[in-house]
């Protein structure tokens, strides 16, 4: 039996992650009420920082890991300031790139480090720009091309395809996947890094006691079930407790892949048919991480190497079309980067290695269980890196499986793919509001500059933050919302929307 309903709120914030915090914390420093629905049992949707509290000697992000751009702008790090909490950019340490059980030589690391950063600058270089329908890969593969510069012989030849592989984990999808033309969009938040002292969650976690102490409610295990448009203006929010909430407006932050998925919410009236096609169509990636410690440091110059890089087996090479039922296989085919918490790059140094798991590689282990993921991954590394000793079990693991996250469903969004009829502008419509301006959209995949980043979610936040509180002012000032929006056959998004039907 449904409740009765709630009304007592000026928005209602569907998803207490990045996007959904950072709009309660400028909106209730503006004087709204505003009540945060979360699906999940705590908050911080896809920043999520394991601890000692799960086995691990000292903090790991298994989602969002870095405030990039951190000199740069990056808004991440005027929230931290603002709640005290620091971030430490870097110390400089070594990284290796492996080969088979061997360290490449220095000189030719360096000339793949520099052609992979070349190649890496062409989209945002070639002119004219590629058709739509062009993949990133006919960029980066041509014998000309820069990926392959003062490589004379086939085997460096070789080793360069398999280390350029290693930029489809940021990417988030296959390099024959993504668009030529849209992969080299600039984001404006990039150079510098910094992490969030303690994690991202917990830096998440103050920034939202911060809305709570000016009055935002926060409900934990509220999966929304439907969004209802009244004829009062009003939107009302059904969830699968049966409980119904109503407020003036609603911003929304559920992320795309689950607005794509069977389970996420109905909205009456429905969505128009442009802003459900942009939720079909826009791809969301895949980029999983597993997370080793150890009782100590058993791989090489611990106190020295900050990561490590498998490069993947020549005779196993993942593919669009692989289909390996074996985890180890599945691994040595990758393209792996492994980053080691062992080196002091941050402070608090500790014995644990989180490994990057790119988007391939993520879809092939997705019917295997964590367990013999990482009995995979731990025997892949023993062999890689420690080929002659015995190594110790691990203390603590854990694999992330967004895929299989029903509130997450994949990582972020990518860059359009190759043959997208929308391209880039598709992030800014699918922040456009609908209902008249009732019903806000934010998070990372509706951020046109920024998608795919922690700085997205924030700023698409705080960018319906402020929309919102102009339409709430305009109707404390006696003004209203007029038809039932676009879905219902009246009405249309963008601006504020209020008195736009008029």
């Amino acid at each position: 039996m449904s409740s009765a309903p709630v009304n007592d709120y000026s928005t209602i914030i569907i998803g207490a992650g990045w996007a959904g915090v950072t709009a309660a914390y400028d909106l209730t420093l503006q004087g709204h009420k505003v009540l945060l629905l979360e699906a999940r049992s705590r908050v911080g949707g896809r920043a999520l920082t394991l601890g000692k509290e799960d086995g691990l000697p000292g903090p790991v992000d298994v989602g969002c890991s870095w405030i990039h751009g951190y000199l740069e702008g990056n808004p991440v790090r005027g929230l931290a300031e603002e709640v005290g909490v620091a971030a430490h950019m870097p110390n400089p340490t070594e990284g290796a790139v492996y080969s088979g059980e061997a360290p490449l030589a220095p000189a030719l690391l360096s000339q793949l480090r520099a052609n992979l950063l070349s190649a890496q600058s062409l989209p945002s270089s070639v002119h004219p720009l590629p058709p739509a329908s062009t993949p990133l890969s006919s960029l980066i593969f041509p014998e000309s091309s820069p990926l392959f510069s003062g490589l004379a012989s086939h085997a460096e030849r070789e080793l360069a395809k398999r280390f350029v592989r290693t930029w489809e984990g940021p990417l988030g999808a296959p390099l024959e996947e993504v668009g030529a033309r849209w992969a080299g969009w600039k984001a404006e938040f990039s150079g510098s890094d910094a992490a969030p002292e303690g994690g991202y969650q917990p830096l998440l976690t103050l920034v939202l006691s911060v809305a709570q102490t000016r009055g935002a409610t926060l409900r934990l295990s509220e999966p929304v079930q439907s969004l209802t448009h009244l004829p009062t203006g009003q939107v009302s929010v059904f969830t699968t407790t049966g409980a119904t909430y109503t407020a003036s407006t609603v911003i929304n932050t559920i992320p795309l892949a689950v607005l794509q998925s069977s389970s996420a919410p109905t909205f009456d009236p429905p969505l128009p048919p442009r802003k459900v096609e942009l939720i079909r169509n826009t791809h969301v990636g895949e980029l999983e991480k597993i997370v080793l410690a150890y009782p100590s440091a058993w791989w090489p110059a611990p106190e020295e190497t900050g990561s490590f890089t498998l490069l993947p087996s020549a005779q196993l090479q993942l593919d669009t079309t692989s289909d390996l039922e074996d985890p180890s296989a599945i691994l040595s085919a990758a393209a792996l980067v492994i980053a080691s918490f062992s080196a002091g790059a941050l402070p608090d140094p500790h014995p644990t290695l989180l490994i990057y798991i790119p988007p391939l590689t993520a879809r092939a282990l997705a019917p295997h269980s964590s367990a013999s993921i990482i009995a995979a991954a731990h025997a892949l590394l023993s062999s890689r890196l420690s080929p002659s000793s015995a190594v110790p079990q691990p203390s603590a693991a854990h694999y992330t499986n967004w895929l299989a996250d029903p509130y997450a469903r994949g990582a972020t969004t990518t860059a359009p793919l190759a043959g997208s009829a929308d391209g880039q502008l598709a992030f800014g419509e699918l922040g456009r509001p609908d209902w008249g301006g009732a019903l806000g959209w934010a998070g990372e995949h509706t951020s046109l500059g920024e998608r795919g980043s922690v700085a997205g979610a924030v700023e698409s936040g705080r960018r319906e933050a402020g929309r919102v509180g102009r339409v709430l002012r305009r109707l404390g000032e006696g003004g209203s919302f007029e038809g039932r929006g676009q879905g219902g056959g009246k009405g249309g998004g963008g601006g504020d929307g209020i008195g736009q039907h008029r």
